[in-house]
């Protein structure tokens, strides 16, 4: 049963939300980037886009930086708090649409394998 005193998002407050997750998100991964590989990211990305071999010298730690932290993070976030924080500071908080209950661990993954 779908709960009727949902109230939905507005576009723009979901935008503005997804803006500010961006950028704590992106500064965390900068950061990391920035401490696991120093100031030779930028050329070993270029060395990576210009040889015919470049994704097999993709290190992993690079795949777990990029596309496992903001993972976890948001994950987490959506299970513990309801919301990431961008969402928290719009009051916008993630549910069930048909229980109107927090996300359970499979509904966030999917949600996220979605995005």
């Amino acid at each position: 049963m779908i709960n009727t005193f949902t109230e939905y998002a507005s576009f723009g407050r979901r935008l503005a939300a997804s803006f500010l997750d961006l950028l704590w998100i992106g500064t965390i991964v900068a950061l990391l980037i920035y401490l696991s590989s120093g100031n030779d990211y930028l050329e070993y990305l270029q060395n990576i886009s210009d040889t015919s071999q470049g994704w097999e010298q993709l290190r992993w730690q690079d795949f777990a930086i990029n596309d496992g932290l903001p993972a976890l993070l948001i994950i987490f976030c959506w299970l513990k708090y309801g919301a990431t924080p961008g969402k928290l500071l719009f009051d916008c908080n993630i549910i069930d649409a048909r229980s109107g209950k927090r996300l359970t661990f499979g509904q966030a993954l999917l949600r996220y394998i979605g995005y």
